[in-house]
């Protein structure tokens, strides 16, 4: 079985954050988190999903 599921560490590598920052998130309910008695892992699929949500389209034309 594959392990999906990350630590906050690998999180903030994959995010390029503070492990702070990644902690002040789950905090707000800004990303997605498993919590596991008093771990907290997140699901890679789930992360991966949540930072293409957030990506913003280019505009076709720089000047118009």
């Amino acid at each position: 079985m594959k392990n999906n599921l990350l630590k906050a560490a690998e999180v903030a590598r994959i995010l390029q954050v503070q492990e702070s920052t990644v902690y002040k998130w789950v905090h707000y309910g800004y990303i997605p988190y498993i919590k596991l008695g008093t771990a907290l892992r997140f699901d890679k699929d789930s992360l991966l999903k949540w930072i293409k949500g957030r990506e913003t389209k280019g505009k076709k034309q720089m000047f118009d």
